[in-house]
């Protein structure tokens, strides 16, 4: 295995044997959060590695058992309007991009994840996480919103989404009745692995590529169109924000443009 790249947030190897690229997100005191600077680095690799067809996959693992926690509450919290709407755009720029990759993206879950801890590896092809693992899409109780496109949430999580939303914890085997989980594993994690990779590399980078491509041609075109429209609805709800900042600026200038003009006798102030 050898190293290559600096990140912040994300460390990179690359195995020949495999012809395997491993990103593992590599903060383990931000216990794996997911941000717009992890995003970026993420589209930083993948806009490199979409040209290099002598890498047939990618895996996402994490440095922590549990995979991310997503975003916490107080992340958020103090976040502006703008900061959630590009945190949409750009989770779905990641997920059309994966989606897009010649390379067979395989995410491990290992114990689990949260909210956009999930969201944000939706574009990939193949799931896999432990047996013991628990999800948390937990984004209605700490008033997050869903930053997928529906067709993207349709495709891999199905007609459960709703019940997922209303769970604590959600189970291996739940997801993998949803079709979402590819397999689970108990002990020997990185044979488990490299058996998958094994699997996916028996096929011809024409027939893997031809049929990636194959399956992901509608869906991008339907969550293209389920993002514009939810963008446009988004930014309709940013009025409140216009009303709050500039808007009540401006009402504020006039109530006192017309507390001057009456003080000084009816002249224009």
């Amino acid at each position: 295995m050898s190293s290559f790249f600096q990140y912040n947030l994300i460390h990179t190897t690359l195995s020949a044997e495999t012809r395997t690229l491993q990103v593992t997100l590599n903060r383990e005191d931000l216990e794996n959060r997911i941000s717009l600077e992890l995003i970026f680095e993420l589209e930083s690799l993948l806009h490199w590695v979409t040209p290099k067809v002598e890498i047939s996959t990618i895996v996402f693992q994490s440095s922590t058992p549990y995979f991310s926690i997503g975003l916490a509450s107080e992340t958020i919290k103090n976040q502006d309007f703008q900061y959630i709407t590009s945190l949409k755009k750009r989770i779905w720029d990641l997920q059309k991009l994966m989606l897009s990759l010649p390379q067979t993206c395989v995410c491990d879950f290992q114990l689990g994840a949260s909210n956009i801890g999930i969201e944000t590896f939706l574009g990939c092809d193949l799931f896999v996480c432990s047996k013991n693992a628990e999800f948390k899409l937990d984004n209605l109780q700490k008033g997050l919103p869903l930053f997928s496109p529906k067709a993207i949430l349709n495709s891999t999580l199905g007609k459960n989404l709703n019940n997922f939303l209303h769970k604590n914890t959600i189970k291996p085997e739940d997801l993998k009745q949803s079709v979402f989980l590819f397999d689970t594993y108990l002990k020997n994690h990185k044979e488990f692995i490299r058996k998958t990779l094994d699997n996916i590399n028996k096929h011809s980078s024409f027939t893997r590529i031809q049929t990636k491509m194959y399956m992901a041609e509608d869906l991008i075109e339907d969550a293209s169109i389920d993002h514009e429209h939810e963008m446009q609805l988004v930014s309709g709800l940013n009025i409140t924000n216009d009303w709050r900042g500039q808007g009540f600026q401006k009402i504020k200038d006039v109530k006192e443009k017309i507390r001057l003009t009456l003080i000084q006798g009816g002249k224009e102030a």
